[in-house]
């Protein structure tokens, strides 16, 4: 969902407006006293923390009518598994907070914001229309393994028709009202009980201008894997990489599951498997804790670069281990049913010997 998933770093937004970013919070250091320069401070700030995924063209399925994009979730909607209507499955959730590194070097007002907007990412699951012809997956989902999480089974040898599709895969932010989860836009929270201040407007209506980083690798009727740039830290230096997502619902039950992987960019400018990282299943019934490490000698008198901010960590997740079958397929450029056919059995028998 980087993934793509959730804010996976705080200075992805200087990629593309960094110039424009870099004098927001210049101005901001020097003059906020002066209380002139709030509606800047608010932009710097939604684009430090926009770091997911907007506007990401997906393939179109072959015989039915899927979303073609990553949808918006609307103000409103909670944040729950259900059974019918409209964004009715979880599939990741983030809370980030600048945690480690040179923490000092952030303006306080930025900690409190930071922590408050939960970013959220969800699907709709529905029954396939009757209408449509019933086929046979590339792959279904045996969600009988101990810890719920499921294996991915690629053979339809005796498996029954897909029930249930993928219909679309929506981000937004959400906010805690009560015990629950609930969705919020900048011009559409007050009837939600929530109570914004100017700057977490501002966040919010600028934070989705800079999902754009998203990469759609393969869709079907039941999955979606996409790449998300990130910047994680190691040993303390903070380094670009790419997370891979892979996104998919059990066709028989339409419970969604999620993959995730880190790929870089080898010396061919192609994308390479980190091998020391192993695969992770999400964790899609909770909230990440997404800790922000902190880099002071990425500012220059005070203005945060593209590597200011990095992920400490890659999201939790119970590891899968790397198989050659699995590395000869899981960077690849784009994927077509054999490929991706590959991809899945590789993951389905890895996460039989997996512990």
């Amino acid at each position: 969902m980087g993934e793509l998933f959730g804010i996976h770093f705080l200075a992805i937004a200087y990629t593309n407006s960094g110039h424009q970013i870099t004098k927001a919070w210049t101005i901001f250091m020097l003059r906020v006293s002066k209380n002139r320069t709030c509606k800047l401070v608010c932009i710097n700030l939604a684009a430090i923390l926009a770091t997911f995924v907007q506007s990401v063209a997906l393939g179109q399925d072959s015989h039915s009518r899927l979303s073609s994009t990553i949808e918006h979730i609307g103000a409103g909607t909670p944040v729950s598994n259900s059974q019918q209507g409209r964004w009715n499955r979880v599939v990741f959730l983030a809370k980030p907070r600048l945690a480690t590194g040179d923490t000092d070097s952030v303006p306080n007002m930025f900690h409190d914001i930071v922590p408050k907007f939960i970013v959220t990412i969800m699907a709709t699951v529905e029954p396939v229309p009757a209408a449509l012809p019933v086929s046979r997956p590339v792959t279904a989902l045996d969600s009988s393994t101990p810890d719920a999480t499921s294996t991915v089974t690629a053979s339809t040898q005796g498996s029954s028709a897909t029930r249930y599709r993928l219909a679309e895969v929506g981000i937004g932010h959400s906010v805690q009202v009560g015990k629950q989860l609930v969705a919020i836009e900048p011009g559409n929270y007050k009837s939600h009980g929530v109570d914004l201040s100017f700057i977490e407007r501002q966040f919010l209506s600028q934070s989705g201008q800079h999902f754009e980083e998203i990469r759609s690798v393969a869709r079907t009727a039941t999955h979606l894997m996409f790449d998300v740039p990130a910047i994680l830290n190691r040993n303390g230096i903070h380094k670009d990489f790419v997370m891979r997502h892979l996104v998919w619902i059990d066709g028989q039950t339409g419970t969604v599951h999620a993959l995730i992987w880190l790929l870089e960019k080898s010396k061919s400018a192609s994308l390479a498997v980190v091998e020391s990282e192993l695969p992770r299943w999400l964790q899609t019934d909770r909230i990440e804790d997404r800790m922000i490490h902190v880099d002071a000698k990425e500012f220059t008198l005070g203005v945060p670069g593209k590597h200011a901010f990095a992920l400490e960590q890659m999201p939790p997740g119970r590891v899968v281990e790397w198989t050659k079958e699995l590395l000869s397929v899981a960077a690849l450029d784009r994927y077509d049913v054999d490929s991706m056919r590959t991809l899945l059995v590789g993951l389905n028998n890895t996460n039989r010997t997996s512990k």
